[in-house]
């Protein structure tokens, strides 16, 4: 008798955690046919950010050190001063710089706008683009930054399905 239970109980959980898994694809599916293909947007600022890597790495290090591992040591030193001085984007350092100089009204429109372009590009960027491109994670990594530690609110996820 205690089988026959364990059994009927497992074939009712079964039943449910398939019906449950087919509502929420076909929600899923309604939700991605009103969504428009996603765009691969190439930002400003990551294409001005890596020519002058390249200016910034080519003066640096460029003379000869007697060993490779000090030649290496200098390029690490000079990587991380640049992105200091040039963070890329979906960093807490990019962040830093350029959302915390705004008041709260300009973090707000800000936000805003990262919102409406988080629902329109690309989750991955195209081949070749990855320097250049931005993406679905450093937006929602900058918009979670505006919320969580600059408008003190609650952060969502605003990343698209």
């Amino acid at each position: 008798m205690k089988k026959i239970m364990i059994v009927t109980f497992s074939f009712f959980i079964l039943t449910n955690v398939f019906a449950q898994e087919k509502f929420d694809a076909e929600k899923a599916q309604k939700q991605l046919k009103d969504r428009p293909a996603p765009e691969h947007y190439i930002d400003p600022y990551l294409i001005n950010r890596r020519e002058k890597k390249t200016e910034y790495l080519a003066n640096k290090c460029n003379e000869e050190l007697d060993s490779f591992f000090k030649q290496m040591d200098c390029k690490n030193s000079a990587r991380n001063a640049f992105n200091k001085e040039y963070p890329p984007r979906g960093t807490d350092d990019y962040s830093e710089k350029f959302y915390r100089p705004l008041s709260e009204t300009d973090l707000t429109q800000k936000r805003e706008e990262l919102i409406k372009l988080i629902k329109v590009i690309s989750p991955v960027a195209k081949f070749g683009n990855e320097q250049i491109e931005l993406t679905v994670d450093d937006l929602a990594t900058e918009i979670l930054f505006i919320e969580r530690y600059l408008l003190k609110v609650e952060p969502r996820d605003y990343r698209p399905l």
